[in-house]
């Protein structure tokens, strides 16, 4: 069985791995670059996040990352 009962419950956690991640990132307890490949794998996973200007910014950071 899913770990995740609906379709919100997993939005949920996903918003909950986004905001710890920027939260660990801003105070330093996470690579920035670590924590950027992780956003931009994260806007996958929300309604809108494909064309959400917030990702994108990582998303090119990661582009650049993998050149």
């Amino acid at each position: 069985m899913s770990k995740y009962l609906t379709d919100e419950n997993y939005a949920e956690a996903v918003r909950l791995k986004i905001s710890s991640t920027a939260k660990s990132m801003l105070e330093g307890e996470l690579n920035f670059l670590y924590g950027v490949r992780i956003l931009a794998s994260l806007r996958n996973e929300i309604p809108g996040g494909m064309v959400d200007p917030d990702f994108l910014a990582f998303v090119a950071i990661d582009a650049e990352l993998a050149v």
